[in-house]
């Protein structure tokens, strides 16, 4: 009984810390417009302004937005057309926009399948590294949602596995992308991520349930241990 038990013990902890980096990561992020196009040959192409949903969006005007996504989605696909590949994953978070003007996007209210895209060194982008989260919308009207972070020294990442933590410093483009309309109007707005920050990482549920078995174990060992000890 006490070798089942401390073969137990042993299998916990090996599980709990195989399963310690699952987490959900959530980033805070403010960027600022820098222009606002049209792409409706009836109308100017570049404006300071635009009407979305009621609501007025400005060049220079300040976006908050939240980005989240765990980090054992598994891999979706694999862009093998070029000697460094770029890894796409999918159902692996969301992504929510709120400006200064009053508009609001929320990705969890729409259908699509949010996708991020991880580059390593990709040859695709001349040896760079860089993080892509996509999300959209294909209800009438269209919404989509881009968040893009390139660094051309290619030091930011070191693998392909979906970042734990990023720093924007490491990043030389900071892009975000809003886009909305139909085929015969659409609307793009782009800004300049500003600011990005770790807010939140909770380990998922089954990794909390594998810490608190290995914990329970570890314990019932220790004081099993100081019983014999005392006796």
């Amino acid at each position: 009984m006490k070798f089942i038990k401390s073969m137990l013990a042993a299998t916990a902890t090996v599980l709990t810390l195989g399963s310690a980096q699952a987490e959900v990561i959530t980033y805070e992020f403010t960027a600022t417009i820098t222009s606002i196009a049209q792409f409706d040959p009836s109308l100017p192409f570049r404006v300071d302004s635009v009407n979305i949903l009621g609501n007025t969006v400005r060049t220079y005007d300040t976006v908050h937005g939240i980005m989240s996504y765990d980090t054992s989605a598994p891999i979706w696909t694999i862009q093998k057309r070029v000697p460094v590949p770029i890894v796409f994953y999918k159902d692996m978070g969301h992504m929510s926009l709120s400006f200064q003007g009053g508009l609001n996007f929320d990705s969890t209210a729409f259908p699509e399948t949010p996708q991020m895209a991880i580059l390593n060194n990709s040859t695709t982008y001349e040896g760079g590294d860089g993080i892509s989260f996509s999300t959209a919308s294909r209800i009438d009207p269209d919404q989509h949602a881009n968040i893009f972070l390139f660094d051309q020294t290619g030091t930011a990442f070191n693998n392909t596995a979906l970042p734990t933590n990023l720093d924007l410093n490491r990043f030389d483009q900071r892009s975000l992308t809003y886009d909305f309309g139909s085929d015969d109007h659409t609307i793009e707005v782009s800004a300049t991520v500003t600011s990005i920050q770790l807010i939140s990482a909770v380990p998922e549920p089954s990794t909390g349930m594998l810490m608190m078995a290995g914990l329970s174990l570890l314990a019932w060992r220790r004081r099993n241990a100081t019983q014999r000890a005392t006796a």
